[in-house]
C-alpha cells in the first residue's frame, strides 16, 4: 500500500506530461512549468521523489514499519470519518423527505433526462 501511494504521488506529473500532454500542448506546458516548481519544493525533492526512487529502483524505504502502520491507520481513520459523514447526510436527507432515516438511496440506471424546454406549454388549462 505504501509503495503504491508514493509511486502514484510521483506518477501524477509524468502522466500529465507524457500521456495527457501528448494530445494537449497547453496541458504539457502547464505540467512542465509545474514540474519546475515542484522539483524545488522540499516535500517533492526530499520525500516524494527520493522515497519513490528508493522504493522502485532499490526496493528500499526510509519510512519505518511503524510509520507505515501509522499512515495506514490514518487512512483508515479518514475512511471511517467519510463513511460517518455520508451516513449523517443520508439521515438528514431522509428526515427532510419524511422517510425512514436508515433507508438507503438507490441509483436508478434507467432514468433519462428529458428536455422540457423544447415543448410548448398550453397555459390556458392552468387559468381555468
Amino acid at each position: 500500500m505504501w509503495t503504491a501511494a508514493v509511486t502514484l504521488a510521483r506518477a501524477v506529473g509524468d502522466v500529465l506530461d507524457k500521456v495527457d500532454g501528448e494530445h494537449n500542448d497547453i496541458l504539457r506546458r502547464a505540467s512542465n512549468e509545474a514540474y519546475i516548481h515542484w522539483k524545488e519544493t522540499p516535500i517533492f525533492r526530499d520525500f516524494i521523489k527520493k522515497e519513490r526512487d528508493q522504493l522502485v529502483h532499490r526496493y528500499d524505504s526510509d519510512v519505518s514499519e511503524s510509520e507505515h502502520e501509522y499512515l495506514l491507520a490514518e487512512l483508515k481513520n479518514m475512511q471511517l470519518m467519510l463513511d460517518n459523514e455520508t451516513a449523517q447526510k443520508r439521515i438528514m436527507l431522509n428526515t427532510l423527505m419524511n422517510r425512514d432515516k436508515n433507508q438507503q438511496f438507490e441509483i436508478d440506471t434507467n432514468f433519462s433526462l428529458k428536455n422540457y424546454e423544447a415543448t410548448l406549454t398550453d397555459t390556458s388549462a392552468i387559468a381555468s
